[in-house]
């Protein structure tokens, strides 16, 4: 079970005993309201495998207190760059609003950036609120960024998020 979404609305029979919105508060109130990655298990360390593919470490990642705990590596894909172009990739970790009969999902996924032929720029991310969010609102929050040089995916890995909890305060 590579990754699983802790903070989760997820429809049923019966009214929740607490619901995704409740939880993800408690944990803004324990970690700030800050979006990044926890002290857990390998701190979602991310790595080449190849031009194609980066992996994810085991971790877990707060976006908006609304939590993402990977418990197994996993492998994230990417396209092929292009030949001539540059361009900047970004891991984040997606949060979407679920509502009614639709569950809400969180993943890390990777966002594709525009190929350019001088210097990239990374991709336009979707950042609703998730704090006031209504179904629909997605909020994506970037971990690493990748850096494509033709069709080489460099071993220059950045990582975006911030950590948060009490080991880096």
């Amino acid at each position: 079970m590579g990754q699983k979404g802790i903070t989760l609305y997820t429809k049923t029979a019966d009214a929740a005993h607490i619901t995704a919105g409740d939880d993800a508060a408690i944990y803004r109130a324990l970690l700030g309201s800050t979006s990044g990655i926890t002290e857990a298990d390998n701190q979602l360390a991310c790595s080449r495998v190849n031009d194609t593919t980066v992996s994810i470490d085991t971790g877990v990642f707060s976006n908006q207190g609304f939590m993402l705990r990977v418990d197994a590596p996993i492998n994230l894909t990417l396209d092929i760059g292009t030949a001539g172009f540059n361009r900047n990739d970004l891991v984040v970790a997606e949060y979407v609003i679920g509502g009614g009969d639709t569950s809400d999902t969180h993943v890390l996924k990777v966002i594709k950036g525009t190929p350019a032929s001088g210097a990239a720029t990374d991709p336009t991310l979707e950042q609703d609120s998730l704090i006031t969010g209504t179904a629909g609102d997605k909020r994506q929050e970037p971990l690493y960024r990748l850096t494509l040089s033709g069709t080489t995916l460099s071993g220059t890995i950045t990582r975006l998020a911030d950590f948060v909890g009490s080991y880096y305060a």
